[in-house]
């Protein structure tokens, strides 16, 4: 027998998630060692999960797949790692179903960082021509077509 704990859990968004997908997800894939693929889809929600081997810990966010943000793998990386340097000590010393995990601040700081690179990702857009590689190729093609000119008009006056 395989047994779990939810160690930290948080609704964003304030819509209760219908259902259990996670629970599905830990059936269908996890038990079942289907762990290659790092997304799950249960009815209208998509699943990211993360493991961490050294501790048995499994990280999970669930998202309405009408939901589209480029930006849940570095979010899932983000709260993994933050998680787990902020209580590694406590994974071997406590019993983790009696021990409770306050992450809610770190959350919500990490999440409003994550939305503010995509925002930022999002006006940045598409580049100027200014900004391209190609304009840098025009300019600097110009500049020693310039600098040409400039030596074979000095040349003819000698």
């Amino acid at each position: 027998h395989v047994g779990g704990t939810v160690l930290y859990a948080s609704e964003i968004g304030g819509k209760a998630i219908k259902g259990d997908p996670i629970d599905d997800l830990v059936r269908t894939v996890l038990l079942e060692e289907r762990i290659g693929d790092k997304t799950f889809k249960k009815d209208t929600y998509e699943l990211r999960w993360a493991l961490v081997n050294e501790f048995d810990l499994v990280f999970v966010i669930v998202y309405s797949q009408a939901v589209s943000m480029m930006w849940l793998d570095e979010l899932l990386e983000t709260l993994k790692n933050t998680f787990v340097t902020m209580f590694r000590s406590r994974f071997a010393s406590v019993p983790l179903g009696i021990s409770k995990f306050e992450f809610d601040r770190d959350l919500k700081a990490i999440l409003a960082r994550h939305e503010v690179d995509a925002q930022a990702r999002k006006k940045k857009g598409q580049k100027a021509f200014d900004d391209t590689k190609l304009a840098d190729d025009i300019r600097t093609a110009a500049q020693k077509k310039e600098a040409e000119a400039a030596r074979a008009a000095k040349k003819a006056k000698e």
